[in-house]
């Protein structure tokens, strides 16, 4: 009795036999706290609830005491002093939470109790529908962590803060009513979960729709409508209005205005416009109100009229806007003339049919739809018809007197004229119809205008006329020259003008002619007259207006013609006879004067017959011979002359000679008698065709043809020239030498027979033979000139033999002789021909040719494609080196003589060697799909892909498929992690195939898997009070994504069972973890045992306080609870000692189910104490029957105090017994 609750107490028992004092080891036990005192919920959270209570009196000053939290019967936390949050709790949520005290020896308490909702979180998305003006629908979204036995409380509030509606609902939405139109309004939603467990209050503003207006209408101007609307009931002065305005479905114009008239400017005239009318207020529309109306159309902004004698041409700018038509209407003083109706497309109106010389005025309206402008007016006159046509009735030198008739349709009162002379510079307005112009030049011309001038001084077109005043008669006339059928004359002009012409008039008893000359010149030649006759002469001035002078008048006789038909007939080389015709108009009494003329002089004779005849002339001598006629008197006709030769004397050529040339003649004479202009050689020659002729001067005797063709005949003529006359001799005939033939080409060359051809002897003729000559045979062929070529047979193989050619021409002429040395006949080809290919290279052989001399060597020639190679070989083999490995090669062998004949060629072709790849690698990269990259130099030579092989499974690379010239890669796909690929390469080429590059491969690696079942795969084995040791099953260090290298723990005490683990808590250490709020952090890692690609399991121990790198496998708390998720790498990679989560390649489970370690408790062994306890008792047993005994005998002795032992809790440990204990004193 009298202790206190919560205590650790410890006994000690004496036992006293006599003098005897005998003390028990210590014990202790602890007295059971009492509960603590008022549960009360302090605050709370969408996620917490903070407990307080009240610790009792007689827990004052006890140490070691605790206090036990259990909620909703699973979680439990220990807590110090009297308050203790709970976090990381569900929203709305109901929780039943007890408190118990804890004291020594864990000895617990009763538990106090107490529940309470944590607060639900708030709604999401609070909307508001505007209804109508005096409605509204608020719409919300459900809060996270919504539970069914949610409630919501909506309030609202007007701008007093007086509560229009308070409803309590369980759906998310409501309608809300009876509200103020144009007014604006708060509402609050608030989570209810139970009563007192409120969310906080999610509020949205808001207003309600105003009334629309009324009392809508209009005024319309041209570019604008004023509008103008009546307040509503609901007015308020926050109240502004949208107005809008439409044409067709187009919005033109809105404005936002306070007042309730608006006036829309900057309007299409003539367009019907839609209006309308909405309160705003705060972004709240009203209903629209509308009204329609069009703008007034505008007037014509330019109206002009023109017009003609007989119409106006009205036209006008289309106005801005809409336009229907327009309506135009003509006026003549005042009276209305016409009206018309023109479309909106026009811009113009015509009236015809009117007046001329009357003014007319013209109102134009435009109209749109019901609509038109105000009328635009303007003014205009017709135009006066022109006065008649102007005549002349007089003039002379000095003057000209005009007149003309009146305008038509038009009467005296409406006109006059304006008479304009530009000559003179005069004008005048009279009202006559005739002008008299003076003081006027003589022969000039002189225009005159006559204009109608009508109403607005309007003038009619000008009626001109152009008239020359008269010239003066010409002076001096005279003859310049005179022929037989024309008369030149020139006189003189008194004030002469550069436009005169003159009329020249020839005539006589019978004959008479007028001739126009339509210059100004003063001179004038008359044709057409007879000759020998006399005329008269008359000459005028004329204008060009037709007007002349008085005329002028000479007279005058013409010449007589010439004779014609003239012509000298050369009768031998020392006479010519001359004849001729009669003149033309030939009289009776006509003699002829004949005039011969030559270098050596002249001599006249007189006839009165057409012909002469001239004798004694010098041979080949050119002469002149002149005829004229001859008058009584003293007047000639013309001098008719002409020229003729007498013929030259014969010339004989005297030699025609070639001298050995092969390509000219020389030909040589003597001069003839009397004259020689030049001479004429000619050379030609029957057989080829040739003919040419040399023009020669008179001193040459002799001339030489070159560039003639060898081996032909020809002959020679000598033709003497002079004037039109030559004289030929006879032919004298020689012949060329032949020109040798051409080079000997070699045709053919068999082992038998060498077939030659020859170029054709140039420049000859046929009719020659071709001589052939071949030793050492010394045999001789003669073949036409036709045949080119012979073919030598009977020869012996790869023997040299020469060959000549020579022409035989003409007279047997030979040429010289052409040859060719040297020529061989071919060998016989090589025999049995091999050949061993290598990579690069190929050995070719073969056997000797029949009949095989020792002077021969062999060419040997290999190809591929467009290139091609040859060596020659004296032996019969050869090593042909630096080949393209894989290629096709043609090889050729062929037999030639000293001379480079070629026996026919022997080819056989063969592959080189393919070449293998070079340089292969493989890596097989982490993290990536499962797969093996290659990469390799290209294989020497040619070919046309490459065949790699992995796990039996073919992959063919086209050659042309490489990135780059030299090296290659290729991607290895679907393959295995962390496998031993064995990587087989050849290289192809058309067939062919290389020996093989052998490697083996392993692919990467990447993260672990984790399996489904995870959960069973990592277990806890043991725990301790600081400690526990989880077993983790090989399955789970599967090596199938590539070893495991390291395992890790990451412990956590916040994070939920199954939630997943991030990887950033891999750089997270034990002691960031005491030093902060971490949720997870990385404890222990291990390597596990390579061996199988299943491993063997691994047991972790957490807690130990082992280190490792910035790690430490800290001491854990006891009785606390931990959760644990396991980190698998396949590589792990460290920064700053630390994993580095980029470059390291780990899985990590989710998070295991929970671990509570046991509590450390200070209490002995259970046997220890309960041996304790019964020694204790036995003792006690002795000491009551001892006391019992003592008592009887001494009555007088106080009674001595019970001892009373409480019951004790042990809790069993497999740690050692604490060893430090209290005394306890009685």
């Amino acid at each position: 009795m009298g202790l206190n609750p919560g205590r650790l107490y410890y006994i000690v028992v004496t036992s006293v036999v006599g003098d005897f004092r005998s003390p028990s080891d210590n014990s202790s036990f602890a007295t059971v706290p009492v509960p603590p005192v008022s549960l009360i919920i302090a605050d709370r959270t969408n996620s917490s609830l903070i407990l307080n209570w009240t610790i009792p009196d007689l827990l004052k000053g006890a140490p070691d005491i605790s206090f036990l939290i259990t909620y909703n019967d699973t979680t439990t936390v220990r807590a110090e002093g009297n308050s203790k949050e709970l976090q990381m709790l569900k929203s709305g949520t109901l929780y039943n939470i007890t408190v118990a005290t804890v004291g020594p020896q864990n000895l617990s308490s009763t538990a106090i109790q107490n529940s309470s909702y944590t607060l639900p979180n708030p709604v999401l998305k609070v909307e508001v529908r505007l209804l109508s003006t005096t409605s509204v629908m608020v719409n919300w979204t459900e809060p996270q962590d919504f539970h069914g036995y949610y409630q919501y409380l909506v309030q609202t509030y007007n701008l007093t803060n007086a509560v229009v509606s308070f409803k309590k609902v369980n759906s998310t939405s409501i309608i809300i009513e009876n509200l103020e139109p144009g007014s604006q309004y708060f509402t609050n939603v608030t989570t209810i979960a139970a009563a007192g467990s409120e969310s906080p209050a999610v509020q949205t503003s808001f207003h309600t729709k105003p009334k629309a207006v009324t009392g809508l209408g209009n005024v319309s101007e041209t570019t604008s409508i004023q509008l103008t609307w009546q307040r509503q009931s609901d007015y308020k002065s926050s109240y502004r209005y949208l107005v809008e305005a439409y044409q067709g479905a187009v919005l033109v114009q809105n404005r936002t205005v306070e007042q309730e008239t608006y006036n829309f400017t900057e309007l299409s005239p003539g367009t019907l416009y839609n209006f309308f009318v909405s309160v705003v207020v705060d972004k709240v529309f009203s209903e629209k109100e509308t009204i329609s109306s069009q703008t007034i159309p505008e007037k014509v902004p330019h109206l002009t009229a023109t017009g003609t004698t007989t119409s106006l041409n009205v036209t006008w700018t289309a106005p801005r806007g809409q336009v229907s038509s327009y309506s135009i209407r003509l006026f003549k003083n005042n009276v209305l003339v016409s009206n018309k109706t023109a479309p909106n497309s026009s811009t113009y109106e015509l009236f015809e049919g009117l007046d001329p010389g009357v003014l007319y005025q013209v109102q134009l309206v435009t109209i749109s739809g019901p609509v038109q402008s105000n009328s635009s007016t303007i003014s205009n006159a017709t135009f006066p018809t022109p006065p008649g046509p102007i005549t002349v009735v007089s003039q002379t030198v000095r003057s000209i007197n005009f007149t003309w008739s009146p305008p038509n349709n038009m009467s005296q009162d409406q006109y006059n004229f304006t008479v304009q002379s530009n000559n003179t510079n005069i004008t005048i307005t009279i009202q006559r119809s005739w002008f008299l112009l003076e003081g006027l030049q003589s022969g000039s011309p002189y225009i005159i205008s006559v204009i109608t001038v009508g109403v607005l001084g309007y003038q009619s077109t000008a009626v001109d006329a152009n008239k020359y005043s008269k010239p003066y008669s010409i002076s001096n006339l005279t003859r310049t020259q005179i022929t037989t059928d024309s008369v030149d004359l020139r006189w003189d002009q008194l004030e002469s003008k550069p436009h005169y012409s003159y009329n020249v008039q020839a005539f006589n008893s019978s004959y008479s002619e007028i001739f126009s000359s339509n210059n100004s010149t003063t001179y004038a030649t008359v044709y057409g007259l007879q000759s020998g006759t006399t005329y008269t002469f008359n000459v005028t001035t004329a204008v060009p207006d037709g007007t002349r002078s008085e005329p002028s008048m000479v007279s005058y006789s013409t010449r007589p013609f010439a004779v014609s038909g003239l012509g000298a007939l050369t009768l031998n080389t020392t006479s010519i006879s001359l004849n001729w015709t009669q003149p033309s108009q030939y009289k009776s009494y006509y003699m002829y004067i004949v005039k011969t003329i030559w270098a050596g002089g002249i001599t006249n004779i007189t006839v009165q017959n057409e012909s002469a005849v001239i004798s004694a002339l010098i041979p080949g001598t050119n002469y002149s011979f002149c005829v004229t006629v001859i008058l009584p008197g003293s007047t000639e006709g013309k001098e008719i002359c002409t020229h003729q030769y007498t013929k030259p004397e014969k010339a004989k050529p005297s030699s025609v000679q070639s001298d050995g040339s092969n390509s000219s003649i020389l030909v040589m004479w003597t001069f003839p008698s009397g004259n020689v202009e030049m001479y004429r050689l000619t050379l030609n020659s029957t057989g080829s065709g040739y003919n040419d002729t040399k023009k020669l001067n008179s001193n040459t005797t002799s001339f030489s043809f070159e560039g003639l063709k060898a081996g032909t005949l020809y002959s020679a003529r000598l033709t003497t020239c002079t004037g039109p006359f030559c004289e030929d001799s006879d032919y004298v005939t020689n012949a060329t030498f032949p020109n040798p033939p051409g080079p000997i080409k070699i045709l053919k060359q068999t082992t038998s027979s060498i077939q030659v051809e020859w170029g054709e002897a140039p420049l000859m003729s046929s009719g020659f033979d071709y001589k052939l000559l071949i030793y050492p045979t010394g045999n001789i062929t003669v073949v036409p000139s036709h045949n080119t070529s012979f073919t030598f047979t009977s020869l012996l193989s790869g023997t040299p033999y020469n060959i000549s050619v020579k022409t035989v021409g003409p007279m047997g002429l030979e040429s010289g002789s052409v040859s060719r040395t040297g020529v061989s006949t071919r060998p016989h080809a090589v025999q049995s021909l091999q050949a061993s290919p290598q990579e690069t290279s190929i050995t070719v052989s073969w056997d000797r040719p029949l009949e095989y001399k020792q002077t021969y060597y062999y060419n040997v020639s290999w190809r591929t494609g467009t290139s091609e190679e040859s060596r020659n070989s004296e032996s019969e083999n050869i090593t042909i080196l630096n080949l393209v490995p894989g290629t096709l090669y043609i090889l050729s062998v062929t037999t030639e003589t000293a001379d480079g004949t070629q026996a026919a060629p022997n080819t056989i072709q063969t592959w080189t060697s393919v070449s293998r790849v070079t340089n292969l690698m493989c890596v097989g990269p982490n993290r990536t799909n499962a797969e093996i990259w290659l990469s390799w130099k290209k294989a020497a030579g040619l070919s046309t892909a490459v065949i790699i092989q992995v796990d039996n499974q073919n992959y063919t690379v086209p050659s042309n498929s490489c990135s780059s010239e030299e090296w290659c890669n290729y991607t290895v796909s679907n393959l295995k992690f962390y496998t031993e690929y064995r990587v087989d390469v050849w290289t192809q080429s058309s067939g062919q195939y290389s020996p093989s590059v052998v490697r083996d491969c392993i692919t990467g690696i990447t993260e672990p898997v984790i399996p489904p079942n995870y959960a069973s795969m990592a277990n806890v084995s043991a725990t301790d009070y600081h400690k526990f040791t989880i077993v983790v099953s090989g399955d789970l260090l599967n090596k199938s994504s590539g070893p495991i290298t390291h395992v890790g723990v990451l412990l956590t005490q916040r994070i939920a069972e199954g939630n997943a683990c991030d990887k950033a808590f891999l750089t997270k250490t034990y002691n960031d973890w005491k030093s902060g709020s971490l949720e997870a952090y990385l404890t222990a890692v291990q390597t596990p045992v390579t061996g199988t690609r299943s491993a063997s399991s691994l047991i972790i121990d957490v807690g130990t306080s082992a280190t490792w790198e910035n790690y430490v496998n800290g001491e854990l708390e006891e009785g606390q609870t931990y959760r644990y998720a396991i980190a698998l790498f396949t590589s792990l990679q460290l920064n700053a000692s630390r994993v580095d989560v980029v470059n390291s390649i780990v899985t990590i489970t989710n998070f295991y189910h929970s671990i509570v370690l046991p509590k450390n408790s200070d209490s002995v062994l259970v046997a220890i104490a309960v041996g304790a306890a019964l020694g204790i008792l036995g003792l006690l047993l002795l000491i009551l029957i001892g006391y019992n005994i003592y008592r009887k005998r001494r009555s007088s002795v106080k009674e001595t105090p019970q001892i009373q032992i409480h019951s004790m809790r042990y809790l069993t440990r497999s740690s050692a017994l604490h060893a430090s204990m209290r005394r306890c004193v009685f």
